[in-house]
């Protein structure tokens, strides 16, 4: 009991961190629109920042990876049921619990590929073809943290699918 009660509490921490990425996608968001009104209003004087479209790429992808954990704790990923409302709901259940083993192993595979793609152009210097050339690791570091987030996510939603009671 006080082993479940611990994984519980796991479970919540869990939520409260996707929550935070969730957070930090609506900051990441505002600083891509600020970055692109302030990119079309300097072009109305004939000049450009030359980075906002670069730059706006990275932060589209930063939102797609931080916002995923917290879109599943919510249940608002897409969702296509039009076969298995059909099934009889012992195995829509095992469907269900099967979704999230098999959700958890292509996550944590995305996520070592993600992470070895990092540390890749972190070793090699790899910098951006943009004006400013940054190092290509710091934005490519949105993947790896938000598939971090999202396997944690399923792994606390997996917890509470196969471990918790019925009500």
């Amino acid at each position: 009991m006080r082993r479940i009660r611990q994984l519980f509490n796991l479970s919540l921490l869990i939520d409260r961190l996707s929550l935070g990425a969730a957070q930090a996608t609506v900051v990441v968001l505002i600083m891509m629109m600020v970055l692109i009104t302030v990119e079309v209003v300097v072009r109305m004087f004939g000049i450009s920042t030359r980075v906002s479209d670069e730059y706006a790429g990275y932060l589209l992808v930063a939102i797609s990876f931080w916002a995923a954990a917290a879109a599943l704790k919510a249940r608002k990923h897409i969702r296509i049921t039009v076969l298995t409302s059909r099934l009889n709901p012992k195995i829509q259940s095992v469907l269900y619990k099967a979704n999230f083993i098999v959700a958890f192993a292509l996550i944590a595979l995305l996520l070592w590929t993600a992470t070895n793609l990092v540390l890749g152009s972190y070793e090699t210097g790899m910098l951006s073809m943009g004006t400013y050339q940054i190092p290509v690791f710091i934005p490519q570091l949105a993947i790896p943290i938000g598939l971090f987030f999202l396997v944690l996510q399923i792994a606390s939603d997996s917890f509470k699918v196969f471990r918790l009671p019925k009500k």
